[in-house]
């Protein structure tokens, strides 16, 4: 047993990271491919019933859960899918779920069809069941980096911490070096420096940035609009709270987070104590897999990674259609003999009483090889 726990332990901890909780080259953990992939499949035009894609995606790819709300809800959310109904929600003080499958609807998004150009000519897999799915989606971004949201996730003895940026600041790093891009950070301000920003960009490891979060002053009411995303709004009260309570306050958020506090007496006061409480420093590490492998890297060498597998797909999709060419004139090339060989004498036509547009009809629904061997 002493030989086995760890053996075994190190086998499942490097399944756990590798096929479920780390994402692959294109940024998806496995269950977010899957959605997303089955939603290309069966909701590319109209909604489905989330719980049709749910039971598609578990009886061919997934067997793990049969409730994909979370993961469904993270792609809703960061806009990957289009959902009707109540998906819930990130604003305010607290996180909304989203409905019962039943109750609400999922698509694919146009969006994304730049992604899925080149589905078809990616390397397809067995899933656990034994249904072919993509060994990733051929998209130029990671989606992961491109999301609303940082990408967090929890494996065996990993922690990834990803950031998320403008997807189209992505695109002119990925041109040029050169060229310096922030961070999402959930909507809050960066006040580090240009060389800590860099960092995350180039080396791969812990990097750290400090934030703020958004704030208004309008005379007694100060509005908070944003705070560091991986903590709860209860922190920054608790952290207020035990500083100074003469206030109230009301989450009025509705299309964005909008919480209102309420100061009568030392407005300056609680401000200050506010400003510190919505100062926080935010790490970033990140990990994904690479072809089998966890990669600790930076988001350079990630954007590189995926764009190497997109430029891969993208080659065997125009091999593909070079191959699809050539067939198309060698057919048409073996036509034109086979017209010449078996040319159809108009007399002999006429003599067998038929019209010349009908038997050009029958011969064009007519398989050439039977009608040869018939």
């Amino acid at each position: 047993m002493d030989n086995l726990i760890p053996k075994y332990y190190k086998s499942y901890g490097k399944y756990v990271n590798t096929e479920k909780m780390i994402p692959g080259v294109d940024g998806l953990i496995p269950v977010w491919r899957r959605l997303l992939y089955g939603a290309y499949k069966l909701a590319r035009t109209d909604y489905v019933k989330s719980a049709t894609l749910f039971g598609h995606v578990v009886g061919h790819w997934h067997p793990h859960s049969e409730d994909l709300r979370g993961p469904a809800q993270q792609l809703v959310l960061n806009n990957f899918l289009i959902g009707k109904g109540n998906w819930g929600s990130r604003i305010g003080v607290e996180p909304i779920e989203c409905a019962a499958p039943r109750y609400t609807g999922i698509k694919f998004n146009d969006n994304l069809k730049k992604d899925f150009e080149f589905i078809k000519d990616v390397p397809y897999v067995l899933s656990e069941l034994g249904y072919e799915e993509p060994a990733f989606i051929p998209t130029k971004i990671p989606f992961c980096l491109k999301g609303n949201f940082d990408f967090v996730s929890i494996g065996f003895g990993i922690k990834a911490c990803i950031p998320s940026y403008k997807e189209k600041d992505l695109e002119e790093r990925l041109e040029n070096k050169k060229k310096i891009i922030s961070p999402l950070c959930g909507g809050c301000d960066i006040i580090s420096s240009r060389k800590e920003i860099k960092n995350i960009l180039k080396n791969p490891g812990t990097n750290k940035i400090t934030i703020k979060g958004k704030y208004e002053v309008k005379n007694s009411e100060i509005i908070l609009y944003s705070w560091n995303p991986r903590i709860g709004f209860k922190k920054i009260y608790d952290n207020i709270y035990e500083k100074f309570q003469s206030f109230t306050w009301s989450d009025e958020s509705k299309e964005e987070t909008k919480i209102v506090f309420r100061v009568n007496k030392y407005r300056d006061e609680f401000v200050k104590i506010l400003d510190e409480s919505v100062t926080d420093e935010i790490s970033y590490n990140i990990f994904y897999v690479k072809e089998g492998k966890i990669i600790n890297g930076s988001v350079d060498q990630y954007l590189e990674d995926c764009y190497s597998y997109y430029k891969l797909s993208e080659n065997a999709y125009n091999a593909r259609i070079a191959e699809e060419l050539r067939r198309k004139e060698k057919e048409n090339k073996l036509l034109k003999e086979i017209k010449k060989k078996f040319k159809i004498d108009p007399n002999f036509i006429s003599a067998l009483g038929f019209e010349k547009e009908f038997v050009e009809d029958v011969l064009s629904k007519t398989n050439i090889k039977a009608l040869l061997e018939a």
